[in-house]
């Protein structure tokens, strides 16, 4: 099946958070209520703030949720393996878990549970940020660097945890830079951070409250 590229189910079911630039291809087989299908996508424009360009997923769907096993995004850069699963069993939560994976061996995986509140849980390993697509920000081609940490964060309750170590070269300096970062509410505590350049370091700390 060709999908409308303004097709509305699936424009209700994502929240306006992808857009293609043209019509993405289905095809699958339902059978004692399981859809088996694969879907083929040219010219993402934006998906959740990255864009490529073009994307294949297979994937299986039911009453329990959705799986996809195995997906590959093809972005101007380089190639990302993608899987993950939408678990909707529980009628008053929703869980969701995607894995990531770099050609460099930088990977990414991410934890999401939609309930009363939205909690998210993100662990980065060596995650190369210069290949990644993003929709809405570009960065400079003289930036490269990794990122290894893990981010926690309660949306409702603005409660986040974040320690981060991020190895970079920003043409011509190469710089190593670590972070331990809480928040709670409007206060924002910098536990430690660190930025490191040759032998050189600077160290802080700090707390913000407005």
């Amino acid at each position: 099946a060709n999908l409308a590229t303004m097709e509305p189910w699936a424009l209700d079911w994502v929240k306006g958070n992808i857009e293609f630039g043209q019509r993405p291809k289905l095809i699958g087989t339902f059978e004692n209520g399981k859809l088996k299908a694969f879907l083929k996508a040219d010219s993402i424009i934006n998906a959740y703030h990255l864009k490529a360009d073009s994307l294949r997923l297979a994937l299986v769907l039911d009453g329990r949720g959705l799986t996809i096993p195995k997906a590959t995004l093809y972005a101007p850069k380089e190639e990302f393996a993608i899987s993950g699963d939408v678990d909707w069993r529980d009628s008053k939560k929703m869980y969701t878990h995607w894995q990531l994976a770099q050609k460099n061996g930088g990977s990414a995986n991410v934890n999401v549970q939609l309930g009363d509140s939205l909690l998210i849980w993100a662990r980065t390993d060596h995650l190369e940020l210069s290949t990644i697509p993003l929709a809405d920000i570009k960065l400079g081609d003289n930036l490269k660097g990794t990122i290894t940490g893990a981010v926690f964060y309660d949306l409702d309750s603005r409660i986040a945890e974040a320690e981060l170590e991020i190895d970079a070269d920003v043409d011509p300096f190469i710089v190593h830079g670590y972070t331990k970062i809480r928040e709670n509410g409007d206060t924002v505590i910098i536990d430690k951070a660190v930025v490191s350049h040759n032998n050189n370091n600077v160290a802080m700390e700090a707390t913000s409250v407005p």
